[in-house]
């Protein structure tokens, strides 16, 4: 899965493995992460997110060693073009969101090089909208807790001070300078 917020790890998950990737400059969070089980495995921090841009492709070959079947994409951009490059024959991948693109004018978005691999590799994309499934939430919500309890999601949560810090908190979705949910504590009084 490719996470667009920060509170959502990109998690793909096998019988014998995770691989959760955090990629810096595709809005994720600051450090590329891979991760095999253990956890305790994890690769964990990579400060220069241009660099990871930049050898992305490269840095999850060994991670993929038999492709991709199925990506969740909610980023687009440079992560989609990775991905795109790993994909297998008939791949599937539903497109949620491109957050990678949201803050740039249609006119001066970066364009995916390769997407004639669709073409080739007969993958199916489809772009899906959260508000299609909104009557299957409650059963959504109950497996959520389930997993939220179980330990097998968790959060990372970042909490900006006052109302003025709106701008900032905001801004932070889109560079990659948030770690976590973003929540603005207006008064910790009450």
């Amino acid at each position: 899965m490719g996470g667009a917020g920060n509170e959502e790890k990109a998690v793909v998950e096998s019988e014998e493995w995770y691989l959760a990737a955090y990629a810096p400059g595709v809005p994720t969070s600051n450090h590329l992460k891979l991760c095999t089980v253990p956890l305790s495995l994890c690769i964990d921090s990579i400060p220069d997110r241009h660099l990871v841009v930049q050898n992305l492709l490269i840095s999850v070959d060994p991670y993929l060693p038999d492709g991709i079947d199925v990506y969740f994409d909610n980023v687009g951009g440079k992560m989609l073009e990775v991905v795109l490059n790993h994909v297998n024959k008939h791949a599937r991948i539903p497109v949620c969101g491109m957050i990678s693109q949201y803050k740039e004018m249609w006119t001066e978005r970066e364009g995916v090089r390769n997407l004639l691999n669709i073409v080739g590799k007969e993958v199916r994309m489809e772009g899906i909208m959260v508000l299609s499934y909104f009557n299957r939430f409650g059963d959504f919500a109950k497996e959520m807790q389930s997993y939220i309890k179980e330990g097998k999601i968790s959060s990372k949560l970042k909490i900006y001070n006052g109302i003025e810090s709106y701008l900032e908190s905001l801004g932070s979705l889109f560079t990659s300078s948030n770690a976590g949910k973003v929540v603005i504590e207006v008064n910790s009084h009450v």
